[in-house]
């Protein structure tokens, strides 16, 4: 949502951040969260009945498959957002994916956003990953 906000600044005359009610809850409301101290304001419904022409959003959040689990051809609302300026983004699931190659996101010109969640991992890097351990002086650094 940030990084679309900063993209599009300056191009875009959405002010509104779009989340398709199809994702998951919880990432509804980590967005809508997130979107507080920013100050901007959330959009929460139905993608297909949404009208970027008449809302004017800068990005929209969509799930992929969705969190019901069905996979939907989001082409014709992705084209909608890119006709106004704005961008598309997909939280995807990264096993997903590697079954429905055929009709991926970077197909519809989205920005995938893929969470490895599935497999209980959070977000750390390589370095938190060990267990620190203190070292002496007589044996070498890990």
């Amino acid at each position: 949502m940030t990084l679309a906000k900063r993209v599009l600044d300056r191009k875009s005359d959405g002010k509104a951040f779009f989340v398709s009610e199809r994702c998951h809850p919880q990432t509804i409301e980590l967005v809508r969260t997130r979107a507080i101290p920013l100050h901007i304001p959330v959009i929460v419904g139905d993608h297909a009945a949404l009208d970027p022409a008449a809302t004017p959003v800068f990005a929209a959040l969509v799930q992929y498959p969705t969190s019901d689990g069905e996979v939907l051809d989001y082409g014709p609302f992705v084209e909608r957002l890119h006709a106004i300026g704005a961008l598309a983004v997909v939280a995807a699931d990264p096993l997903a994916l590697t079954l429905l190659a055929s009709s991926a996101p970077t197909s519809w010109s989205a920005a995938p956003s893929a969470s490895a969640s599935r497999w209980g991992t959070a977000a750390r890097t390589p370095a938190t990953w060990r267990r620190a351990t203190p070292t002496s002086a007589t044996s070498p650094a890990a």
